[in-house]
């Protein structure tokens, strides 16, 4: 498996707040600045998987996620502000700040989806 993660850098944002918000939902993601972009990558989807059975929001994620597939990929968008508080908020619609864009690759992203949103 392979979660690759971006999200734009605004010239209004402190670049270290919006490392801290991908970091509150995936706490071991390698990150680099490139140009007016957050880009990186994680190992492991745990924290991110336990904020959804937190949020009780398992159901919604999983319709959510399904839909979100596209051969062996899951790609979806979470907001900025919300992952700043710990939390996660699918995007769809564009946030005053954006979004951050992950992307996980995996030969069956089916078990995936279902992994992060098992009781």
């Amino acid at each position: 498996m392979r979660v690759r993660i971006s999200t734009p850098l605004n010239p209004t944002e402190d670049p270290e707040k919006v490392k801290r918000a991908v970091k509150n939902i995936f706490p071991d993601a390698d990150l680099d600045i490139a140009g007016a972009e957050l880009i990186g990558s994680a190992k492991s989807l745990e924290k991110f998987k336990e904020i959804l059975a937190e949020q009780r929001i398992r159901d919604t994620a999983r319709d959510f996620l399904s839909g979100k597939i596209q051969g062996n990929s899951l790609k979806f968008s979470i907001s900025k502000q919300a992952a700043y508080m710990g939390k996660i908020s699918f995007g769809g619609v564009r946030p005053a700040l954006g979004e951050i864009e992950v992307e996980i690759e995996d030969e069956n992203p089916d078990r995936v989806v279902e992994w992060l949103t098992e009781r």
